[in-house]
């Protein structure tokens, strides 16, 4: 357990560093055990079909269903953002100039 641990932070590592080879090599090595594992033991092979049956309606409730958003009205004169999980955004956004200003400022 602890080594699937250790491999996991590896994995997290590599994918953050956009280390695509070293991540397939994680995921090579791991699907290789696996159907070692799998092949040795028919009845392990079983249990985990069994397993996979029972959380495949949850899997696929995570997936949820695509998604098609579209701006429309005019200018946006800010970010528009689209996507599931957002944390530590900031924006700025440029200081307003007001039209008898001008485009210069002062």
């Amino acid at each position: 357990m602890e080594e699937l641990g250790r491999s996991h932070q590896e994995l997290m590592a590599a994918r953050a560093a956009q280390d695509e080879l070293a991540g397939a090599d994680i995921e090579a090595e791991w699907r290789t055990r696996l159907r070692r594992v799998l092949q040795a033991d028919p009845q392990a092979a079983e249990e985990l079909r069994s397993l996979l049956a029972e959380l495949e309606p949850i899997i696929d409730d995570k997936r949820g269903a695509s998604v098609h958003n579209s701006i429309s009205g005019g200018v946006q004169n800010g970010p528009v953002i689209q996507g599931q999980h957002f944390s530590g955004l900031t924006f700025g956004s440029p200081e307003r100039v007001s039209p008898e200003q001008g485009a210069g400022g002062q």
